[in-house]
């Protein structure tokens, strides 16, 4: 008996290694050692399968976990990390216009009393502790 492929893939996104899943039979009494999957077509299209013994077919659940693995990275690279402080501050600042404090003083007060920069005690805070924003 001999151990199946380790393959390697590497994509745009990240390199992934797929161990065999189990040992593979040889046939007994045959010198001709048994079609083993020696690579997988990488990216986005359909499954291939690449054979040893030159043979190419479709589906495989090795090279479909391949697949599923390239498309998971790829789905990863594309989602947004989370709100960068310029993005929250521009969502911060929309509301705020929704709100009725739609001047550039009201607004820089906000953020001011948001930062600390103004005593929350203030009557200047009165909005800011009125509609406190996530």
């Amino acid at each position: 008996m001999r151990r199946g492929f380790l393959l390697t893939v590497v994509s745009a996104v990240a390199t992934i290694c797929i161990p065999a899943v189990g040992a593979i039979a040889e046939p007994s009494g045959s010198s001709d050692p048994a079609p083993h999957i020696t690579d997988c077509q990488v990216g986005l299209g359909p499954v291939v399968t690449y054979w040893s013994d030159g043979s190419v077919t479709g589906w495989s659940p090795e090279c479909q976990a391949v697949h599923d693995k390239v498309l998971q990275d790829e789905a990863d690279a594309n989602r947004p990390q989370g709100e960068s402080a310029q993005q929250r501050n521009l969502r911060v600042r929309d509301i705020l216009i929704s709100l009725g404090c739609n001047t550039s003083g009201c607004i820089q007060t906000y953020f001011a009393c948001e930062d600390g920069l103004i005593d929350l005690q203030d009557r200047a805070c009165d909005f800011y502790r009125a509609h406190p924003i996530v």
